[in-house]
């Protein structure tokens, strides 16, 4: 009986992934993510009040114990009614490369620092 218990043992654990669950970290300079933001944008010239984070860095774990790197900024720009809104982008990475883009609203960076939107 020892000996099932201990194939049963060997076999199921067997099946569990020894893999690290993280991602390279993304090269991406401020440039880059600018113009990822200003992709995002129905008027990216009436930006005003810009702040990114300075380099990606990582958030996590999530429920599968996987990090994740991230970049983000907030702003103020207009929306489609034309009214100056607080809103913010979330870039998330997978794989070195941009995995989505996520609009977000209000102070949704907080290591944001303040820089030119040019």
């Amino acid at each position: 009986m020892k000996k099932y218990l201990l194939a049963a043992v060997l076999i199921i654990s067997g099946c569990v992934s020894t893999q690290a669950f993280s991602d390279p970290r993304p090269n991406m300079s401020a440039g880059e993510f600018k113009a990822l933001v200003r992709q995002s944008l129905k008027n990216p010239y009436s930006v005003k009040d810009f702040a990114m984070s300075r380099e990606p860095y990582q958030i996590g774990p999530d429920g599968f114990g996987r990090t994740h790197w991230i970049m983000c900024a907030n702003y103020f720009a207009t929306n489609s009614y034309g009214g100056l809104v607080r809103s913010g982008v979330t870039v998330f990475f997978k794989d070195g490369t941009v995995e989505k883009i996520q609009p977000t609203q209000g102070q949704g960076c907080a290591n944001a620092q303040p820089t030119k939107f040019d």
